[in-house]
């Protein structure tokens, strides 16, 4: 699936969608084609990059016009790994998670969304 040259990973370039392996972000490829540049030029610009995944971001761009979609993908990931943190780390009484962290946590979160 082309879908998967696409990366959403808030620990790089803070969740933008990427290229897969790459920081090159997919906004940047279709500007680059809404520029008019062509496939060619593009590839010249950014050798690391194949065709396949050229047409990967417009797909991408495509399918994800609703920028809100995007956000709760981005949070998700967040919320997952926080709480893969936090239930790894034992706190003061001996505990992982405990609600009062969960809470913090949605809170960190809502708080960073208010930001963007």
């Amino acid at each position: 699936m082309e879908l998967e040259r696409i990366s959403v990973d808030h620990r790089v370039m803070g969740g933008v969608p990427c290229v897969a392996g790459t920081r090159i972000p997919v906004a940047t490829v279709v500007g680059s084609v809404a520029g008019g540049l062509t496939t060619d030029e593009i590839l010249a610009e950014y050798p690391q990059l194949t065709r396949d995944d050229i047409q990967a971001c417009l797909a991408y761009a495509a399918g994800n016009a609703d920028v809100r979609e995007l956000l709760i993908r981005a949070d998700a990931a967040r919320i997952h790994d926080l709480l893969a943190e936090a239930a790894a780390t034992l706190l003061p009484g001996g505990t992982g998670l405990t609600e009062q962290l969960a809470e913090e946590l949605i809170s960190e979160i809502q708080a960073s969304r208010k930001t963007r």
